[in-house]
C-alpha cells in the first residue's frame, strides 16, 4: 500500500473453496476485484484510497449522494455475485482494513463464528417481507367494521342520536386500527415463520412524500431454497386476505444474510 494512503476494502466472506477465483472492478472502478484467501475463508477485497473514506475529504464524499450512490450499488452487486457461488457474510459499505495483517486478525479472532455461519446459511437466503398500508382505506375498513358491529344497538336508537353514535364510533377508528393491525402482523408473522430458519424484525425505512402507502413493518426471513416455493404462496395468500382492507406485503429477494450475520469486531 502506498504510503499507508490506500486501504483495503472489503465486500463480503465466503468459503475459499468456492469462490476460487474472481475479477472485475471494485466500488473505484481504477481498482479491481481480488481474493485474500485465509484458512478456508476467502475476503473479497479492493484497494480504495483512504482519503475517499476518511477526513474532510471522506466526509463531503459520504454525504454526497451522486458519490455514495453508484459505489453502494456496487458494492451490493460484488455481495450477490459472490452468493451465487458461496454462502457469504456481507460488510457493511465503507468497511476498509489498513492492512493485510489486521484483516487476518479479525479472521483468526471469528473464526469459528464464521465457519459456523457458512454452515447455517448454506442453501438459504434473506428474503424481505414489508407491510404497506393504506391509511385511508384502512381506517375507513375499521370504522366500517365498528359501526357493522353495533348495527343493532344503533338502529334501535332516535335519528339525532343515532347520527351521534355513528360519529362517535367513527372517531375510534384509528384506535380500532391501531388493534386491527397488531392482530394483523401476529397473524401473518404465524403464518410466515414455519416456512423460515431464522426471522428478524428490521428498522421500519423513512417514508418518502411520493408513496401514497406507508411502510409499516419490515421483516427479514432466513428461507431455505426447499422452502421458498411454500413462502413465496404464503405471501399471496396473507395479500388475499388483507389487501383489500388496505394492507399489503411486499415480498422482494434473495438477499445476502445482512439481517443476520454475526456481527464481527476485534477483540
Amino acid at each position: 500500500m502506498a504510503g499507508g494512503q490506500d486501504g483495503l476494502y472489503l465486500y463480503c466472506l465466503a468459503r475459499s473453496d468456492a469462490v476460487p477465483s474472481i475479477g472485475g472492478e471494485g466500488i473505484d472502478p481504477e481498482h479491481p476485484l481480488f481474493l485474500h484467501p485465509f484458512g478456508g475463508v476467502a475476503a473479497v477485497l479492493s484497494m480504495v484510497s483512504l482519503k475517499d473514506f476518511c477526513g474532510d475529504c471522506g466526509e463531503e464524499g459520504l454525504k454526497d449522494l451522486s458519490w455514495v450512490g453508484p459505489r453502494v450499488l456496487r458494492h451490493e452487486e460484488v455481495i450477490e455475485r459472490v452468493m451465487a457461488h458461496s454462502p457469504v457474510i456481507p460488510a457493511r459499505f465503507g468497511t476498509i482494513f489498513s492492512s493485510p495483517e489486521s484483516l487476518e486478525e479479525l479472521l483468526r479472532l471469528h473464526e469459528d463464528v464464521i465457519r459456523g455461519f457458512f454452515d447455517e446459511v448454506r442453501d438459504k437466503a434473506e428474503w424481505a417481507v414489508k407491510g404497506l398500508l393504506g391509511r385511508a382505506l384502512a381506517r375507513k375498513t375499521a370504522s366500517s367494521a365498528l359501526l357493522e358491529k353495533e348495527a343493532v344497538r344503533i338502529s334501535s336508537l332516535p335519528p339525532g342520536k343515532r347520527y351521534f353514535e355513528e360519529k362517535r364510533l367513527a372517531s375510534r377508528a384509528e384506535t380500532a386500527l391501531r388493534e386491527w393491525l397488531k392482530e394483523a402482523f401476529q397473524a401473518v408473522c404465524q403464518d410466515l415463520t414455519p416456512h423460515a430458519s431464522r426471522f428478524c424484525e428490521r428498522k421500519v425505512p423513512a417514508q418518502a412524500d411520493n408513496d401514497d402507502r406507508e411502510v409499516v413493518v419490515n421483516w427479514a426471513f432466513l428461507v431455505p431454497e426447499r422452502s421458498l416455493p411454500r413462502f413465496k404462496e404464503q405471501v399471496l395468500e396473507v395479500n388475499d386476505l388483507y389487501e383489500a382492507k388496505g394492507l399489503a406485503f411486499e415480498l422482494s429477494g434473495p438477499w445476502p444474510p445482512y439481517s443476520f450475520s454475526p456481527p464481527l469486531e476485534m477483540g
